[in-house]
Protein backbone atom coordinates (compact mmCIF):
# COMPACT_ATOMS: atom_id res chain seq x y z
CA UNK A 1 0.00 0.00 0.00
CA UNK A 2 1.58 3.25 -1.10
CA UNK A 3 -1.42 5.62 -1.09
CA UNK A 4 -0.21 8.42 1.21
CA UNK A 5 -3.71 9.85 1.67
CA UNK A 6 -5.03 6.51 2.92
CA UNK A 7 -1.99 5.96 5.15
CA UNK A 8 -2.59 9.43 6.65
CA UNK A 9 -6.12 8.35 7.68
CA UNK A 10 -4.74 5.24 9.38
CA UNK A 11 -1.97 7.18 11.11
CA UNK A 12 -3.96 10.30 12.01
CA UNK A 13 -2.44 11.79 15.20
CA UNK A 14 -5.85 12.00 16.92
CA UNK A 15 -5.76 8.21 17.18
CA UNK A 16 -9.55 7.93 17.22
CA UNK A 17 -11.06 4.61 16.13
CA UNK A 18 -13.65 4.61 13.34
CA UNK A 19 -17.24 3.81 14.28
CA UNK A 20 -20.09 2.16 12.44
CA UNK A 21 -22.79 4.70 11.54
CA UNK A 22 -25.24 2.46 9.71
CA UNK A 23 -25.59 -0.96 8.14
CA UNK A 24 -28.14 -2.35 5.72
CA UNK A 25 -27.78 -5.62 3.86
CA UNK A 26 -24.19 -5.83 2.63
CA UNK A 27 -23.58 -2.09 2.97
CA UNK A 28 -21.97 -0.30 5.88
CA UNK A 29 -21.11 3.36 6.53
CA UNK A 30 -18.21 4.14 8.88
CA UNK A 31 -16.82 7.47 10.13
CA UNK A 32 -13.63 8.58 11.86
CA UNK A 33 -12.85 12.10 13.09
CA UNK A 34 -9.47 13.44 12.01
CA UNK A 35 -7.20 15.96 13.69
CA UNK A 36 -7.72 18.77 11.12
CA UNK A 37 -11.54 19.06 11.48
CA UNK A 38 -12.01 16.60 8.62
CA UNK A 39 -13.69 13.21 8.74
CA UNK A 40 -12.86 9.93 7.07
CA UNK A 41 -15.98 8.23 5.72
CA UNK A 42 -15.88 4.65 4.49
CA UNK A 43 -18.67 3.23 2.33
CA UNK A 44 -18.15 -0.53 2.61
CA UNK A 45 -19.71 -3.25 0.46
CA UNK A 46 -19.36 -6.70 2.05
CA UNK A 47 -21.26 -8.35 -0.83
CA UNK A 48 -20.02 -9.63 -4.16
CA UNK A 49 -22.09 -7.35 -6.42
CA UNK A 50 -22.01 -3.56 -6.75
CA UNK A 51 -24.38 -1.49 -4.62
CA UNK A 52 -25.05 2.20 -4.16
CA UNK A 53 -24.45 3.52 -0.66
CA UNK A 54 -25.60 6.92 0.53
CA UNK A 55 -25.53 8.96 3.72
CA UNK A 56 -25.68 12.58 4.81
CA UNK A 57 -23.49 14.86 6.87
CA UNK A 58 -26.32 15.04 9.38
CA UNK A 59 -26.58 11.24 9.67
CA UNK A 60 -22.80 11.11 10.17
CA UNK A 61 -23.03 13.68 12.96
CA UNK A 62 -20.75 16.12 11.13
CA UNK A 63 -20.88 19.78 12.08
CA UNK A 64 -23.27 21.94 10.06
CA UNK A 65 -21.51 23.77 7.24
CA UNK A 66 -22.20 25.84 4.15
CA UNK A 67 -20.89 22.90 2.09
CA UNK A 68 -18.47 19.99 2.36
CA UNK A 69 -15.28 19.35 0.44
CA UNK A 70 -15.14 15.65 -0.49
CA UNK A 71 -12.07 13.79 -1.72
CA UNK A 72 -12.14 10.16 -2.86
CA UNK A 73 -8.87 8.92 -1.37
CA UNK A 74 -8.47 6.03 -3.80
CA UNK A 75 -8.57 8.07 -7.01
CA UNK A 76 -8.00 11.64 -5.79
CA UNK A 77 -11.27 12.92 -7.27
CA UNK A 78 -12.48 16.06 -5.49
CA UNK A 79 -16.02 17.36 -5.32
CA UNK A 80 -18.30 19.54 -3.23
CA UNK A 81 -21.50 18.52 -1.49
CA UNK A 82 -24.34 20.33 0.25
CA UNK A 83 -24.40 17.43 2.71
CA UNK A 84 -25.24 14.23 0.86
CA UNK A 85 -22.69 11.54 0.05
CA UNK A 86 -23.47 8.81 -2.46
CA UNK A 87 -21.33 6.35 -4.36
CA UNK A 88 -21.56 3.10 -6.23
CA UNK A 89 -19.34 0.61 -4.41
CA UNK A 90 -18.10 -2.47 -6.24
CA UNK A 91 -18.43 -5.89 -4.64
CA UNK A 92 -16.04 -6.59 -1.77
CA UNK A 93 -14.81 -2.99 -1.95
CA UNK A 94 -14.72 0.27 -0.04
CA UNK A 95 -14.98 3.89 -1.14
CA UNK A 96 -12.90 5.96 1.28
CA UNK A 97 -13.65 9.68 1.50
CA UNK A 98 -12.15 12.64 3.33
CA UNK A 99 -14.96 15.07 4.13
CA UNK A 100 -14.18 18.59 5.31
CA UNK A 101 -16.83 21.14 6.38
CA UNK A 102 -16.55 24.45 4.48
CA UNK A 103 -17.88 27.40 6.49
CA UNK A 104 -19.87 30.16 4.85
CA UNK A 105 -17.59 33.00 3.79
CA UNK A 106 -18.10 36.58 4.71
Amino acid sequence: MSNKAVIAIDQDPAGVQGTLVSASGNGEVWKKPLINDSWAVALLNRGSTAITLATTASALGLPAAHSYSVTNLWNGQRSSSAGSLRSQVLGDSTVLLRVTPVPASG
